[in-house]
């Protein structure tokens, strides 16, 4: 009993005169320092590759963006196309049209004055 009361107070010693100034050993701060730098390393690069992966993201979105553009103005330039093109065959259309009845009335004409007797000469 005597040597465990010994060890007791022995310790009760020690830790009075440490006062709580206990230092790690400089094996123990450079372990530390080591992690500390793992750590920094394995966060840098973690965010390098979420910084990648979201500029591929972005980029990959853009040119789905623009391909969808595109497609939706070569769409609209097409419907406008067919469109102008309807437009201009219905116009020639009626310009025929017109020029028919025109030709159709000068042919009747040509048929009456055809028709009339001769003018007498004065």
């Amino acid at each position: 009993m005597r040597k465990t009361s010994s060890i007791i107070l022995l310790a009760a010693a020690l830790l009075f005169a440490c006062e709580g100034k206990i230092e790690p050993s400089a094996e123990t701060k450079n372990n530390l320092i080591d992690q500390q730098k793992k750590a920094k390393q394995t966060i840098d690069e973690a965010q390098k590759k979420i910084d990648q992966a979201t500029s591929d993201a972005r980029e990959a979105l853009s040119e789905t963006a623009e391909q969808i553009k595109q497609s939706e103005a070569a769409q609209r330039i097409a419907n406008g196309a067919k469109e102008a093109g309807k437009g201009v065959q219905q116009g020639t259309g009626e310009a025929v049209e017109n020029a028919g009845e025109a030709m159709a009335q000068k042919g009747r004409e040509l048929q009456q004055n055809a028709k009339k007797p001769p003018a007498k000469k004065q």
